[in-house]
């Protein structure tokens, strides 16, 4: 019987994608409540830049917005103060991410390190309508938890994207070299 699977994808790569997928999004949802006691502290940059590097985009777009309405269920904050800057973040992030994939690692850990300031400001605006308060105070409010994430983004971006790179890689069953490049 014929394969119906694209020529050079091995047969059963789309159901190991979905599988993987699936997986991949507990991850993610499972880190980022593990680490809940420290404020904005958590791996979901990394492993969401992670995935755009590996994933394509008919894994990638799903996966990102079933995180964000997942987190948003569990949190009891699945209103659209919240879910439409989240949803737009993540996305952004995953497509500057995808566009990276095969640019030197530096310009991926900038990145990383820049969403943690970004990521904070995708809030900015809808939080201080719904606040009532100055979008000035609420900034430099946020500044500090804004620089935390950041930290946290540069340090985990530079050390552990590219083994985990190699790793979802290696599950997928890809053989290409892994497109990050040594600085």
């Amino acid at each position: 019987m014929p394969s119906r699977s694209r020529p050079g994808k091995p047969r059963g790569s789309a159901l190991r994608t979905l599988t993987l997928s699936g997986l991949l999004l507990g991850v993610l949802v499972a880190q980022e409540y593990a680490l809940l006691g420290i404020p904005n502290v958590q791996l979901t940059v990394m492993l969401l830049l992670v995935y755009a590097a590996v994933l394509p985009w008919g894994a990638l777009v799903p996966l990102t917005v079933a995180y964000v309405v997942l987190d948003n269920w569990i949190m009891g904050s699945l209103n659209i103060v919240y879910f439409v800057p989240m949803l737009a973040a993540w996305l952004l992030l995953v497509t500057v991410g995808k566009g990276l994939a095969k640019a030197p690692r530096w310009a991926m850990v900038l990145w990383g390190a820049a969403f943690g300031f970004v990521y904070g400001w995708f809030f900015a605006i809808p939080q201080t309508i719904l606040l009532h308060v100055d979008l000035w105070a609420y900034l430099a409010a946020d500044f500090p938890f804004e620089v935390v994430m950041a930290s946290t983004d540069f340090v985990t971006v530079a050390f552990l994207h590219p083994p985990l790179v190699s790793l979802l890689r290696s599950l997928l069953g890809h053989r290409e070299k892994d497109p990050i490049q040594p600085e």
